[in-house]
């Protein structure tokens, strides 16, 4: 199955980059990204592909090429809190903080904590640390589900933090209430 593959290869890059060793990430991200190139240049709306892609391109620092991906997922399906929060993080690492919090939206009844970890990662690319600490912690606090991944989908956002001490406690799997 392609779509296993290339989600063990991309979760192999994040893990490799969270873990100090970036080169060896990059190439899982390099194969990633020619594999959906050619994907996309036989089916360029094919989502699953789009959403890879911007994600494989955002793991490996390339913010302005991801961009496109995202805004065109969460335009296409505007309902959807995780393609917004993606296109919302790369205008903010182009400096375009208050669309990236318009794009984001309100925050919804029913994922609030996914919500509140976008807000953490907007916070934390603004160089807002305190702010970012008390959403991350506000996250775990709602029960945040994908916490045991985090370390690695947000290792770049999350990079001013990683010298606290409260960052490292709150990534630990009990640190909910």
């Amino acid at each position: 199955d392609a779509g296993g593959y290339l989600e063990t290869m991309h979760a192999a890059g994040e893990e490799l980059n969270a873990h100090g060793r970036g080169a060896a990430g990059a190439a899982y991200f390099r194969r990633a990204v020619r594999w959906l190139a050619n994907q996309l240049a036989r089916d360029p709306h094919h989502r699953a592909h789009r959403y890879w892609m911007g994600t494989a391109l955002y793991d490996a620092g390339q913010w302005q090429s991801a961009e496109p991906y995202f805004a065109s997922l969460a335009a296409d399906f505007p309902d959807r809190l995780q393609y917004r929060g993606l296109e919302a993080l790369v205008l903010a690492r182009a400096g375009r903080l208050a669309d990236a919090e318009r794009r984001l939206g309100p925050r919804p009844r029913v994922t609030p904590a996914e919500h509140t970890i976008y807000r953490a990662r907007l916070a934390a690319i603004d160089g807002r640390r305190e702010n970012a600490i008390t959403l991350l912690a506000q996250a775990v606090s709602e029960g945040y589900e994908s916490l045991p991944w985090l370390h690695a989908v947000a290792f770049r956002d999350f990079g001013g933090l990683l010298g606290d001490p409260r960052y490292h406690t709150l990534m630990q799997p009990d640190s909910a209430p």
